[in-house]
């Protein structure tokens, strides 16, 4: 009869950084668990690309910036432009350095990707 050995996580609870050094001590990763490295963001460059989010300048407000439409003729307009998925995707390419797409090129990138 083979007898299997149930194996409980323990939890440990260290107050002092020597009681940790020590249970780290001779502690490796293995290779299963290693993958790449995420690139790390650090708050800078993040609010740097925030800032780069214009096309033609600063908006007055009036119209969007990010995806180069306006003025809108009401603010319940402007307001769903915002929500659209459109404005959305254009937002999410400028922060990766990406030039914003038309909304044609964004529809008949829908439609190819709704054909697949």
């Amino acid at each position: 009869m083979s007898s299997k050995v149930e194996v409980r996580p323990k939890t440990v609870r260290i107050y002092e950084l020597d009681q940790f050094e020590k249970l780290l001590k001779g502690i490796k990763v293995a290779a299963c668990m290693i993958t790449e490295s995420h690139q790390v963001v650090d708050e800078a460059s993040v609010l740097k690309r925030l800032r780069a989010l214009t096309l033609n300048g600063a908006s007055d407000g009036n119209a969007c910036s990010c995806c180069g439409v306006g003025p809108f003729a009401s603010r319940a307009q402007q307001t769903a432009h915002y929500k659209n998925h459109w404005h959305t995707y254009n937002l999410k390419r400028k922060l990766f350095g990406k030039s914003p797409l038309s909304l044609g090129q964004f529809n008949s990138r829908r439609c190819e990707d709704e054909s697949n």
